[in-house]
């Protein structure tokens, strides 16, 4: 059978997108989200691991600071080690039913799975996290890649030719981040004649709530500059309805249901609509981005949906982060390292009364985070291999 092992927000979304491909090839994968947001996986998988929700995504997620608030927290420390204690029990207990696996992630990830799983296992590596272009491997991750792995999926075209230098089956197939996006059709903007500004405040719980306030007052002033727009926010599964109501309400917005499926938080006149599960459509109708999400925004380029980022302490990422995104997307995205609401909404209103900026941007996005289907490639190789 086909595993699919993620250690990520942004790496599980690609799991998910490339399962769903896989499936509607007859065949039904195991999944095995070390992080990740899970709560809409369907019958199209077996989910044979499900993640504890840990407050930061791992003991080395983004910082040092992370790991050393992780590790000085007794609670957060025990979580984090249980989550991976408990999901290198499901490797192992299923390691007779896969007889080749998708590792989505870093070399670490790679690591354990390869320790983890029978020796004659295929390893297809698709190694979202490090590039030759922006965050190089490290030279004992080259040899132990070259070592243990059948396939090298890179996402750029530059790594894998230098990882076929070194002797590695390495291959491009586009950027699977794009492709992973599942856009359903679906148009939520209340006025389609209006210019549309997406919210993307990320995917963990224990600063989406502050980001998503700060861009709620990026968003009036935006409003207040240019006029009526359509504001739409597209928010993760694990994110609360009543803890951001709580926030929001402190700082003088109104939640209410629109229906069951969505709600609108609202101050005056200006109304943003907010929705779980319809990142893809929101995505696909907004003409600029505001984001503070490292796959969301690579897939904002992707479709070449110009975007704005602000680096905020709060979140713990820290600003190496920042420019490695700076560098990834280029021109496709403008990133404060000072948080400015004044200049913020500046550089949106200039996007959204510039469609020949807009438009520059967007190409200079798809350009860089270039997708040729990516995940069916992804799925056609893991079938046939």
């Amino acid at each position: 059978m086909i595993g699919i092992v993620s250690n990520g927000f942004g790496e599980t979304y690609v799991a998910l997108g490339v399962a769903r491909k896989i499936s509607r090839r007859g065949v039904k994968p195991l999944l095995f989200p070390l992080i990740g947001n899970i709560r809409r996986v369907e019958g199209e998988v077996e989910l044979c691991f499900i993640p504890n929700d840990t407050r930061f995504g791992g003991f080395a997620f983004w910082s040092i600071g992370n790991f050393l608030k992780t590790i000085l927290s007794p609670l957060d420390s025990k979580n984090e080690i249980a989550n991976f204690l408990s999901f290198l029990k499901q490797l192992r207990k299923n390691r007779d039913r896969i007889d080749k696996v998708l590792v989505i992630g870093d070399p670490f990830l790679l690591f354990v799975v390869r320790k983890s799983l029978l020796k004659d296992t295929k390893i297809i590596f698709l190694s979202l996290f490090k590039s030759e272009l922006t965050e190089k491997h490290f030279w004992f991750e080259k040899k132990f890649i070259r070592r243990n792995v059948n396939v090298l999926i890179t996402r750029d075209d530059y790594t894998a030719e230098v990882f076929s230098k070194m002797g590695v089956n390495a291959v491009f197939f586009g950027n699977p981040m794009v492709s992973s996006v599942e856009i359903k059709g679906i148009d939520l903007r209340e006025n389609k004649d209006l210019k549309t500004l997406l919210l993307l405040p990320g995917s963990r719980e224990y600063y989406a709530y502050n980001i998503l306030v700060r861009m709620l007052y990026i968003a009036e002033t935006v409003f207040d500059k240019y006029g009526f727009i359509n504001v739409l926010c597209a928010l993760s599964d694990t994110i609360d309805k009543k803890k951001l109501n709580e926030w929001v309400s402190k700082h003088g917005w109104e939640l209410k249901d629109r229906d069951d499926k969505f709600f609108i938080i609202s101050k005056g006149l200006l109304k943003v609509l907010c929705g779980y599960g319809v990142f893809g459509d929101m995505l696909n109708v907004s003409d600029v981005v505001l984001s503070i999400g490292g796959t969301a925004t690579e897939q904002a380029s992707g479709l070449g949906k110009p975007s704005v980022m602000f680096y905020d302490p709060s979140t713990g990422i820290n600003i190496n982060w920042f420019k490695r995104q700076e560098k990834m997307l280029g021109d496709s995205v403008k990133i404060f390292y000072e948080f400015s609401v004044s200049e913020i909404s500046n550089e949106i209103v200039h996007l959204l009364t510039n469609e020949s900026e807009r438009r520059r941007r967007g190409e200079i996005g798809k350009k860089l985070m270039y997708d040729a289907n990516a995940t069916e490639k992804i799925a056609d190789l893991l079938v046939s291999i």
